[in-house]
């Protein structure tokens, strides 16, 4: 099996030396070949855990957004002390003054007490003095973006 194939390899070089380069040339080319398959396997493969990877920081991203906008709907709700649905800006004050939970949420964002009357005039874009749920929930999300 081998051995025939070398004593035909030896013996049809013998008679046309050419052929060895051509020979030389096959194996050359046959492994570049092969290599550029397993390469290209690899990169390939790489290429499917990149996207995976992608999707994945995407379902977290859109994960956090949700938890986020709960957690927003929830401060709106504790800051809307009359219970209309809307939040005037003597409520997000008075929130700011006597509800810690609020005054934190708003520290993280890095909004300071003071800046209440700054913070209702971004949210309230319809400007009838008061801040629905879904101003509020738009306008804090392009607040923490």
């Amino acid at each position: 099996s081998s051995h025939e194939c070398e004593a035909i390899a030896r013996r049809v070089t013998e008679e046309q030396p050419i052929m060895w380069i051509l020979f030389v040339a096959f194996v050359a080319a046959g492994t570049l070949v092969l290599l550029n398959l397993v390469t290209a396997v690899i990169v390939n493969n790489a290429f499917a855990i990149s996207r995976q990877d992608k999707e994945l920081l995407l379902q977290k991203k859109m994960a956090t957004k949700l938890e986020t906008i709960q957690e927003l709907g929830e401060l709106f709700i504790e800051m809307d002390t009359d219970g209309s649905g809307d939040l005037t800006l003597e409520e997000l004050q008075h929130a700011f003054e006597n509800n810690e939970k609020v005054r934190q949420s708003f520290l993280i964002l890095d909004i300071a007490e003071d800046q209440a009357e700054q913070i209702f005039a971004l949210l309230d874009v319809t400007e009838d003095n008061h801040v629905n749920t879904k101003e509020f929930l738009h306008g804090m999300t392009r607040v923490m973006n």
